[in-house]
């Protein structure tokens, strides 16, 4: 059964530099991410609110782009099955589908999705991590980028997957995986 929720904010994933979160698995999850109250968005938008689990009160809101399902500081994490769909007119500071940060041995496996803004963001952005695998997943209509990579290592598998959707595959268009079948040349960019 899939799990679903409508969120006006992403859902968070956080470990902490050499506390990372280890062993987090995500099944059958869909993201509905649905347009905040303007009066809310105007005035609190753009932050991610992280007060009860900051270490210092400095810390406890921090200004970001919001993507549906950001994950950051984490050791092998799995996500199965993971649908994120936004809404139309999302605010400005909505930005990708998934983004995760700071990992290690990450595996996405059945993902469909886009990123919230048509000019901007990636359905799936990774940044400073070692060892991912992408399989049967798919971008929906609208998608920007479908992958998206900032030095990242260990590129193991990009297979099985339905493209057509995406403006663009990978960025930048020079990195490469282990393992890939029929990413399509001329929409690397």
């Amino acid at each position: 059964m899939l799990w679903s929720c409508g969120r006006i904010g992403g859902a968070l994933l956080l470990g902490a530099k050499g506390a990372p979160l280890t062993g987090v698995e995500l099944n059958d999850v869909r993201l509905h991410m649905i347009v905040p109250d303007l009066a809310i968005s105007e005035s609190v938008g753009g932050n991610l609110d992280l007060r009860w689990t900051a270490l210092t009160p400095r810390d406890g809101v921090v200004k970001s782009d919001i993507p549906a399902l950001l994950a950051e500081d984490v050791n092998g994490l799995r996500l199965r099955n993971v649908q994120v769909d936004w809404a139309d007119g999302m605010s400005d500071y909505f930005s990708d589908g998934i983004r995760v940060e700071n990992f290690k041995d990450l595996s996405i496996d059945s993902y469909s999705g886009r990123q919230a803004q048509p000019d901007r963001g990636a359905a799936i952005d990774l940044r400073h991590g070692a060892g991912v695998s992408i399989t049967n997943s798919r971008a929906m209509p609208g998608t920007r980028t479908f992958l998206q990579l900032d030095q990242v290592q260990d590129r193991r598998v990009f297979v099985n997957y339905d493209l057509r959707s995406a403006a663009s595959v990978i960025t930048p268009a020079t990195q490469r995986f282990e393992t890939e079948i029929g990413v399509p040349a001329v929409q690397r960019k």
